[in-house]
């Protein structure tokens, strides 16, 4: 490998493709032997891989295409149905946006199934209204049947104010839940912890204020 610096990537997966192993250094550049899910094997470069511009060996960018031919000329909401789709598959894989640390960035992924926009649609339907987005009922959990819904932007980011874990007493509770126990609203606690910079026991008022 001569004094080219090589990241091991020998196992990791990248959309539908799985490192199998090192394979050559081709212009300074580590490629890298991939097998991807629909069992072709090829070669790559790691920068491609890590960069989320390579997640198959076509056959991902062949479906997509696929799937936009078939969604064009149809209904307005069919189209504003399959660019949530596109929207929530680049915050899962492609590391260049600024959405991507909050998503592909802890580990959130786009079930297989939905790696179709058909299968997509035929679980959640079309878009419902303007302005609808798809939200997960449970932020730790990949975008997948079951676990996702269409709301409003308003309703999902305080769905994610109260998922906001917080520790006191020994116990750690969802925003929400700390509200509910201690009888005090969300938005009080939040704004104890954000602008008065309370610490969580005395936001919850279990100890005095500074």
């Amino acid at each position: 490998m001569g004094s080219t610096v090589v990241r091991d990537l020998a196992g990791k997966v990248f959309g539908r493709a799985t490192v199998v192993k090192f394979h050559a250094i081709v212009k300074h550049k580590a490629h890298w032997l991939c097998r991807c899910s629909c069992g072709t094997e090829w070669s790559t470069s790691g920068q491609s891989l890590v960069r989320g511009h390579t997640q198959s060996c076509g056959c991902l960018h062949k479906e997509r295409a696929s799937d936009a031919s078939r969604v064009h000329g149809k209904s307005r909401m069919v189209r504003s149905s399959y660019s949530s789709w596109r929207r929530m598959r680049v915050r899962c894989y492609n590391p260049n946006t600024s959405d991507y640390k909050n998503y592909g960035g802890r580990g959130i992924r786009v079930c297989p199934r939905w790696d179709d926009f058909t299968n997509f649609f035929t679980d959640m339907g079309e878009r419902p209204f303007r302005g609808a987005t798809i939200e997960r009922l449970d932020n730790s959990k990949d975008y997948e049947p079951g676990n996702c819904v269409w709301r409003t932007r308003k309703a999902q980011n305080n769905n994610k104010r109260n998922n906001r874990l917080i520790t006191a007493q020994g116990a750690t509770r969802t925003l929400a839940q700390w509200a509910e126990v201690c009888g005090i609203k969300s938005a009080t606690i939040n704004m104890r912890l954000i602008r008065s910079k309370w610490t969580a026991e005395q936001a919850l008022g279990f100890e005095s204020p500074p």
